[in-house]
Parts: C-alpha cells; sequence; structure tokens
C-alpha cells in the first residue's frame, strides 16, 4: 500500500494581492497565463478574480477598493495655511 502524500495547506490571499493581480491582468498586452505563473497562481483564478472584480458583489472586492480609496486619502492630505494672530498673512501668499 502507498503512502499518502502531506497535501499543501490551502493557501489565502488578501483583497490588496487580488486587486494588484486583477491590476496587472487588466493592462494593455497583459497575459493572463504570464501573470498567474509569475506569482504561482492557476490562470483560471485569475480569471475569476477579473470576474468578481468586473461584478463587484463580493466581498473581498469591496473591501479592497475602500482600502485604496482610505490609502490614496491619507497619502495624499490637504493642508490648509495657518496664521498665527501675529504674523502677516501677505508672508504666506506667495507659497
Amino acid at each position: 500500500m502507498a503512502a499518502l502524500q502531506q497535501s499543501k495547506p490551502r493557501r489565502t490571499f488578501t483583497p490588496e494581492f487580488k486587486l494588484n493581480i486583477v491590476k496587472q491582468a487588466n493592462a494593455p498586452k497583459a497575459s493572463i497565463s504570464g501573470i498567474a505563473r509569475q506569482h504561482d497562481i492557476n490562470a483560471n483564478q485569475v480569471f475569476r478574480w477579473v470576474h468578481e472584480v468586473a461584478q463587484r458583489k463580493v466581498k473581498w472586492v469591496r473591501l479592497a477598493i475602500s482600502e485604496q480609496k482610505l490609502l490614496a486619502h491619507q497619502q495624499s492630505p490637504t493642508f490648509l495655511p495657518v496664521v498665527s494672530a501675529g504674523e502677516d498673512p501677505q508672508l504666506f501668499a506667495a507659497v
């Protein structure tokens, strides 16, 4: 009787990773199979993620998109000029 082989544990991917793969797949002249080989993923999985992003009905898609919006907002903060009572506001007009 042959010995049973240990199977690999099921891998899980973060929503950010999946969305990154989908962006690569949606690039002009992108090869889905090449992207899949590069990241050691089955090409069918990449196609599924692309379809899920197009539908936007899956929870991980909404999470990834909302996290990207949050990160984009945090990376480009809005600065407002602050003038204290003793400073001349004209000094900051050229900035």
